[in-house]
């Protein structure tokens, strides 16, 4: 296939077929082994529906097709997030199944930015663009990097009282609209409302959210989708428990035919019934998935080459009311009375000073709060069940070996009996103050055996910041910024992970759900000047709401 002056010249043997698909396309001559030249128009606002077109006839070696995009910001895409941006735009349905961190957020910002015009008028093709995503990377991920790679969009958060909610969706035209998936099932009418004329791209990212068909999330996205629009599913696990995981995922973008509807029948299409209650794979299921989830595409870090060594990103997660409350006491009177979350006794948690009060609220905000100092001390457990499911849906996302790096003893204990509890002994250890050199060192050999069963290591960052190697695993989640403030604390803790080695590219997950942790998090990353004052910052925090903390401070 070859460019020249706005067409796209190449041979096919089944002209008809190309007339049918695209009926403005030129047949120019033909030889006689039936091989016809063709041309079709590969200006604006052709370009993307000729090149769908062609793809559905299964041609090969389409150019790329943003190819004339402009970058209008600093940020430039890496080799592999062009190729993304291609598939993007090559299918009208389609999936992302990259590794977590390679991206891809960029990568449909980008392709979304292209079909919106990118800066010109003469090539849109659509009207907007939807993106669904779990609360917690509303803010953290997609609002941030299309400010970052798009400033010329605007963008709206749909996120707060069901009657903000409606009011952003019925108010000024915006280019992209970012909802959680729960938020959208609120408002379902609105967004009816605002889809009903123009096309829409729907970005749903981490679709395992929609993995069964059954659900009002799924239900109330299969609706609203139109036959026109553009649908990107990102997941980087889309059949984390079972072949089930991929039903709801599949029927939204592959318009084969060949998905049934009916769970039932897809359960029997995937799965063997080997008792009364117990079903498995079979044995091509393999297959099966591959040819279902389609289109799609997928890099391993391994295989982005140009991606930098570690990458970072955050993750908003929700205080729970009981949290909320206590922080907040906390802050006005240095004592509070707490019901503990699992015994429901009532217990006094103190603070003598404003330093010691930063620690209280940390420790709050982590789930588990020590009562009293020394040797022995008491702790209280709170309910932080949302930062609890965000860790597993990072780990679930990574499949590779994860660290996370706990601040205190109390928390990483109450995150070890979780962890058993789910998966077994065998899944999960941990490394802090109290553990032995000799136990240390034999944890840290098992957790390198990347054939183990020990997939998750629960870590104290002072306890793991010098000597230890920890290249098994590529991806770390700070379940809250480090205790001690310390800039050194946080890069020796990653640099576990970043180290010689270390074969893949290293994702760096921050937990923040508190302003608290906003302003440690930026301290420790060099974001504010190390000369500022430990008073400075807990004069800041203890004057400020927990609600409003986390916007300060970003």
């Amino acid at each position: 296939m070859k460019v020249y002056e706005g067409h796209l010249l190449f041979r096919t043997k089944r002209p008809t077929a190309l007339i049918e698909k695209i009926p403005n396309a030129n047949i120019l001559d033909s030889n006689a082994s039936g091989v016809h030249a063709a041309a079709v128009r590969w200006d604006h606002p052709y370009r993307v529906p000729n090149a769908q077109a062609l793809a559905s006839l299964r041609m090969k070696n389409i150019p790329d097709i943003a190819d004339d995009y402009v970058f209008s910001s600093s940020r430039q895409a890496y080799t592999h997030q062009v190729a993304m941006m291609n598939h993007n735009l090559l299918h009208r349905r389609s999936l992302n199944l990259s590794e977590m961190g390679v991206g891809k957020t960029s990568a449909h910002i980008f392709s979304s930015d292209y079909l919106l015009g990118n800066n010109s008028a003469k090539h849109k093709y659509i009207d907007r663009v939807i993106v669904v995503a779990p609360l917690s990377i509303l803010k953290a991920a997609w609002e941030n990097d299309i400010y970052a790679c798009t400033p010329h969009r605007s963008v709206n958060i749909v996120h707060g009282t069901n009657r903000k909610r409606l009011e952003m969706l019925s108010g000024r035209r915006t280019d992209f609209y970012v909802i959680n998936y729960d938020g959208l099932t609120t408002v379902e009418k609105a967004v009816a409302e605002l889809t009903k004329s123009g096309v829409t791209a729907w970005i749903i990212d981490e679709s395992t959210n929609v993995k069964n068909t059954a659900t009002r999330r799924w239900r109330c996205i299969n609706k609203l989708i139109q036959p026109g629009d553009f649908v990107q599913l990102l997941s980087g696990s889309p059949t984390i428990q079972s072949p089930m995981d991929a039903h709801g995922q599949a029927l939204l973008v592959n318009n084969s035919g060949e998905i049934p509807r009916s769970k039932t029948a897809w359960q029997v299409k995937t799965m063997v019934q080997v008792d009364r209650y117990r079903w498995i794979s079979r044995t091509n299921v393999k297959s099966i998935l591959f040819d279902a989830l389609q289109p799609s595409i997928r890099f391993s870090k391994k295989e982005c080459l140009d991606l930098p060594p570690v990458t970072f990103s955050e993750r908003r997660v929700a205080l729970t009311k009981q949290q909320k409350k206590t922080y907040t006491e906390m802050q006005k009177q240095f004592i509070v009375e707490i019901e503990e979350s699992k015994t429901g006794q009532s217990k006094t948690l103190t603070s003598a000073n404003a330093a010691g009060m930063v620690l209280k609220l940390l420790q709050i905000v982590t789930g588990a709060a020590y009562l009293n100092t020394g040797e022995a001390r008491e702790t209280v457990e709170l309910d932080c069940a949302p930062r609890i499911r965000e860790l597993e849906n990072v780990i679930q996302e990574s499949q590779t070996k994860t660290v996370v790096f706990i601040p205190f003893r109390a928390t990483v204990a109450m995150l070890e009996r979780h962890f058993i509890e789910k998966f077994g002994k065998q899944y999960v250890k941990t490394i802090q103050g109290g553990v032995s050199l000799k136990e240390r060192s034999a944890t840290v050999e098992e957790f390198s055996d990347k054939d183990s069963p020990l997939k998750l290591l629960l870590c104290n960052p002072q306890a793991t910041s010098h000597g230890l190697s920890l290249t098994t695993a590529s991806v770390a989640v700070w379940f809250a910024p480090p205790s001690n403030h310390s800039a050194e604390t946080w890069t020796q803790a990653n640099a576990r992970l970043d180290r010689p080695g270390q074969t893949e590219n290293v994702s760096i997950v921050r937990l923040s759900g508190s302003g608290i942790e906003d302003q440690i998090y930026r301290r420790v990353e060099g974001k504010v000047s190390q000369q500022a004052t430990l008073l400075q910052l807990y004069e800041s925090l203890i004057r400020t709401p927990v609600e409003e903390a986390a916007q300060v401070s970003r």
